[in-house]
C-alpha cells in the first residue's frame, strides 16, 4: 500500500502483553525468558516498516459476496488516488 494507506498493526513483539513480558524478563505464564529471547521495538525494523503500509480485507465465509467487492473496489480507488 502506499503510505498512510495501511492499517495492519499487529506486529506481535511490540504489543502489551510482549513488552510488559521484556520488562519483567518472564512470559505471561511466569516462566523465566531465555537471553535470548528479545521483544524490543526495532529488532525487526522492515516488519515495522511494512505494517504501515499492508492492509488486509475482511474476508469471512459469512461475508456477503457483494460487500467483499464493493470494499475491494474502494480501496483500489484509494490507491489509485494516492498513487502519482
Amino acid at each position: 500500500m502506499p503510505p498512510g494507506l495501511g492499517n495492519y498493526c499487529e506486529i506481535n513483539y511490540l504489543e502489551v502483553v510482549f513488552q510488559q513480558m521484556q520488562r519483567n524478563r518472564r512470559t505471561s505464564l511466569g516462566c523465566p525468558l531465555p537471553d535470548y529471547v528479545r521483544y524490543e521495538p526495532g529488532i525487526c525494523p522492515k516488519a515495522e516498516e511494512a505494517a504501515g503500509r499492508f492492509r488486509a480485507l475482511d474476508i469471512h465465509h459469512a461475508t456477503d459476496a457483494e460487500a467483499v467487492r464493493a470494499e475491494a473496489v474502494e480501496l483500489r480507488e484509494e490507491v489509485e488516488q494516492a498513487t502519482p
